[in-house]
């Protein structure tokens, strides 16, 4: 065993497959053009064989230092751009291009966002139940991530009017607090 191991053991992907219940499991790597690297570490360096169904059936795993059959395990990345990925790794995966939503779809997304925002916690109660379209309209650009925290946000202005019903104006920035002397 690799002295820099020995507290170590077998990596994730080996005890997935060696204890998990089956021996194709899906492994996920999101965002993988944003993972950092330097000179002295690369963690993206394991996939050039995982990745390669020729080498993965001969992976050497550096807790166990046995070669091991990994060329069932189905990988998916997902990358916001793929110029970023190394292009040894782009050859090896089938790339698929998502266009981003359309208004229409922009306005579903949001739509079912705030639907289950108030569905899933105990104060949606609260609130009506669909998003008014004025609100979705306003919306439709967003992405998840940002709907998620500018709904929180305009759903604390509505309670705080005790409002079941958002607001295009409870999405507005509100003017940043004036500051005394000697506050930066």
């Amino acid at each position: 065993m690799d002295p820099k191991f020995q507290s170590g053991g077998p990596g994730l992907l080996v005890r997935t497959v060696a204890l998990g219940r089956a021996v194709d499991p899906l492994v996920l790597l999101d965002e993988i053009d944003k993972v950092p690297s330097d000179r002295n570490h690369d963690p993206i360096g394991p996939l050039y064989s995982l990745l390669e169904p020729s080498t993965a059936k001969r992976f050497i795993d550096d807790g166990i230092k046995l070669p091991l059959n990994l060329s069932y395990v189905r990988w998916i990345c997902t990358t916001n751009d793929v110029r970023r990925l190394p292009a040894a790794i782009a050859s090896r995966c089938q790339i698929f291009s998502i266009a981003a939503p359309t208004f229409n779809e922009g306005r579903a997304i949001a739509r079912k966002v705030y639907a289950s925002m108030v569905r899933e916690q105990a104060w949606g109660r609260h609130f009506v139940a669909e998003l008014p379209d004025d609100v979705a309209d306003l919306l439709a650009s967003n992405t998840p991530r940002e709907l998620t925290r500018v709904l929180q946000n305009a759903l604390g202005l509505a309670a705080i009017d005790r409002r079941p019903t958002l607001r295009v104006t409870d999405f507005t920035p509100a003017e940043p607090p004036r500051r005394g002397p000697g506050f930066f």
